[in-house]
């Protein structure tokens, strides 16, 4: 359970470059975990969100009040969910290309797992892999 509600700085070769990234699933399966991660472009990604019609809830807005380690307003996109190997995802938090900044707040991750089973485009096989990884870990 160290890992729920933990919030990431991710570096180097992950998809979203220094941005912070929250950790909302777990394929036991497959040892994939997946990850949403964050903007500070926070109107930017919403101008985005409403251009191609996705639901608003699909983008949860995020700041210091759910982390600290989040200084400014933070736009999560339920939309883009990322996938990597459990053996990356240590090798990088071994080498320091991942740090764990801080926890994020239950609310917040509850939205997320919301936007996330409202998005059209993210893989069934992910919004239950996430639902699993919340009805276990967030009770």
């Amino acid at each position: 359970k160290l890992l729920v509600l933990s919030l990431f700085l991710t570096h180097d070769d992950f998809p979203q470059k220094r941005h912070p990234s929250v950790l909302v699933g777990y394929d036991i399966d497959k040892d994939i975990l997946y990850l949403v991660s964050g903007t500070s472009q926070a109107s930017k990604r919403k101008r985005y969100i409403q251009n191609v019609g996705f639901d608003i809830q699909t983008l949860v807005i995020s700041g210091p009040k759910e982390s600290n380690s989040l200084t400014l307003s933070t736009a999560f996109d339920c939309n883009q969910v990322i996938e990597v190997s459990l053996s990356s995802f240590c090798s990088k938090i071994d080498s320091n290309d991942l740090k764990r900044l801080d926890t994020i707040s239950t609310k917040t991750m509850k939205k997320i797992c919301k936007g996330i089973q409202l998005s059209t485009v993210v893989e069934p096989y992910i919004k239950e892999s996430v639902k699993r990884y919340f009805k276990d870990n967030m009770k």
